[in-house]
């Protein structure tokens, strides 16, 4: 990616990885005039907000983890920022372990979109309220999430203080459409004590037989909170 002293937008050439600032613009004309690519890249994780100290630390915390999907998990003593995107599974979870039947929530249908539409504040449009939404109106997204949804408009409206940028907003309301729709179920297991190994907010596999998580089809969750048996 190319950055350039006072350019807050990221450049890529081609495939070619440079560090911030050391190629000079020439590179980029004459990559275009050769014929080569060159791609325009966003900042979507960029924080723009203004923050009320008044208000708790808390929320003020949330706020800002909101517009970046980031979990604050407290682990051992202290909390740590985890990004939530996809992860390897750093633990099997299996009948050899798992000491207890599992206990699954599916998802009601009110948790589960076909249509997000993020509400930002644009400053190409002097700073007024602006709005974007996935899946687009007439994309194949839109088509195949309504068919799955016999046809009905799960829509969600969510406003971010935090975000500034039309792309941010884009690929917030894209992943809170997609991670609606593939949040299947939440399930709570027993398990040995070589489940400590396990911190939340850990990706993990969960097998077992009794509900067909086996092979190809067992399951990747996240970890959304842990307790000490006695």
């Amino acid at each position: 990616f190319l950055q350039f002293s006072g350019d807050s937008n990221l450049y890529e050439i081609l495939v070619a990885q440079y560090g911030a600032g050391s190629v000079e613009i020439e590179a980029i004309a004459n990559a275009l005039i050769n014929g080569q690519s060159v791609t325009l890249k966003q900042k979507v994780y960029e924080c723009n907000a203004v923050i009320d100290t008044g208000k708790k630390l808390f929320d003020n915390v949330k706020e800002m983890l909101q517009g970046m999907r980031g979990l604050m998990p407290f682990s051992n003593g202290v909390y740590s920022l985890v990004i939530d995107k996809d992860e390897s599974s750093s633990f099997d979870l299996t009948p050899d372990n798992i000491t207890s039947e599992i206990t699954v929530q599916t998802q009601g249908k009110n948790k589960k979109y076909n249509r997000v539409t993020v509400k930002f504040a644009n400053p190409d449009a002097n700073w007024q309220s602006d709005s974007v939404t996935y899946p687009e109106s007439g994309s194949a997204d839109e088509t195949t999430f309504l068919a799955e949804d016999n046809g009905e408009v799960l829509a969600k409206t969510i406003a971010f203080n935090t975000i500034a940028n039309k792309y941010s907003a884009k690929d917030i309301a894209k992943i809170v459409c997609l991670a609606s729709r593939k949040h299947e179920f939440a399930c709570k297991v027993r398990a040995t004590s070589e489940a400590l190994e396990i911190a939340v907010a850990d990706i993990v596999t969960l097998e077992h037989p009794s509900f067909g998580w086996t092979g190809a089809a067992k399951k990747k969750v996240r970890v959304i909170a842990m307790q000490l048996m006695d």
